[in-house]
């Protein structure tokens, strides 16, 4: 968590995409922090906030009530769907904590990860257990489990200019 927070009040996004939100603890960071960040700024948005927080989740049952007070799009949709869809906009900063393992290694870097390259201005910052160990489907929800393992390689291979290292147990990703 400090790393993530760190690097986000060092960009102050004015927006941000949750993918896989989960049950929105990171969003709920996001919005203190960069309405702390961004006190300063004269220019709110239509929401009367300062930063768009946006947020996918593929997991219906994760929506919760912190949901709606953090963020201001919540989209329930699979990831490797919602890039493909209208509502993916650009954003400042994407975020995929904890996601992409659960994912087919195949369909994270030919389609997802590049069409989130494609939508962020500044970065997309990438977080992941440093070892995948199995995990069956968790509350009832398939798509916890985890169907891919990560290095350092993979990352580099998807954007020239990133940097990626070990944080504790959980190796991140800013490409």
């Amino acid at each position: 968590i400090p790393a993530v927070i760190k690097l986000v009040w060092k960009l102050a996004p004015r927006s941000i995409l949750d993918v896989g939100a989960g049950n929105g603890k990171y969003g709920a960071l996001f919005r203190d922090y960069l309405e702390q960040r961004q006190l300063d700024v004269k220019d709110s948005l239509p929401t009367g906030r300062i930063a768009r927080i946006d947020a996918v989740e593929g997991f219906q049952n994760y929506i919760g009530p912190l949901h709606q007070i953090v963020y201001d799009n919540v989209y329930v949709q699979l990831i490797e769907e919602f890039v493909k869809s209208r509502e993916f906009i650009k954003y400042d900063l994407i975020y995929a904590g904890d996601v992409i393992e659960h994912l087919e290694k195949q369909v994270a870097m030919e389609v997802v990860i590049p069409e989130l390259l494609q939508k962020s201005r500044m970065g997309v910052l990438i977080s992941v257990p440093w070892r995948v160990t199995e995990q069956p489907a968790v509350y009832g929800n398939e798509l916890e489990r985890h169907r891919s393992q990560w290095s350092k390689a993979d990352f580099a291979s998807l954007a020239p200019h990133s940097y990626i290292g070990r944080k504790s147990d959980h190796l991140l990703a800013f490409l």
